[in-house]
């Protein structure tokens, strides 16, 4: 196996590319308030980089399928 380098991607357009997923995912599945945390705490050097690449693999696969609760 290989680990993927997702805090270099975070910090270059793909860090902007899944903010601007996130911040249009649904607010009936995402909770705006968290998702922003995460991203605040990602920017301030946590590790969040997993949690976030899930959140926004999660979004585009619902948008893709048209899921809904």
């Amino acid at each position: 196996g290989f680990s993927m380098p997702l805090s270099a991607w975070f910090k270059g357009a793909w860090g902007t590319f899944i903010e601007s997923v996130l911040r249009d995912a649904d607010p009936t599945i995402f909770d705006r308030k968290v998702t922003q945390q995460l991203l605040d705490g990602q920017r301030r050097g946590f590790s969040n980089t997993g949690r976030l690449y899930a959140l926004t693999f999660f979004e585009l696969w619902r948008r893709e399928y048209q899921a809904t609760l």
